[in-house]
């Protein structure tokens, strides 16, 4: 797979299953959500390469600054 469409579809992913109910996640709900065939985003939790120490990294950057916010409100 294509190291740019690894990025974008893990981004996607990433995006997906922040924003839907428990109740929905799974490939199918989520292929339809980022726009992409189910086969896609099922091939692509199963093939893509994952760094979890440098996903886990870029959301501590970026979540990092804006909850350090005095007046940042998490729901």
């Amino acid at each position: 797979m294509a190291g740019w469409l690894t990025h974008e579809r893990g981004r996607d992913y990433l995006r997906d299953l922040l924003v839907q109910g428990p109740d929905r996640r799974n490939a199918g709900n989520l292929s339809e959500a980022v726009g992409v065939s189910a086969r896609s985003m099922q091939r692509f939790l199963a093939e893509a390469p994952w760094d979890d120490d440098l996903v886990m990294g870029r959301i501590q950057e970026y979540l990092g600054s804006r909850l350090e916010h005095p007046e940042t409100v998490v729901k």
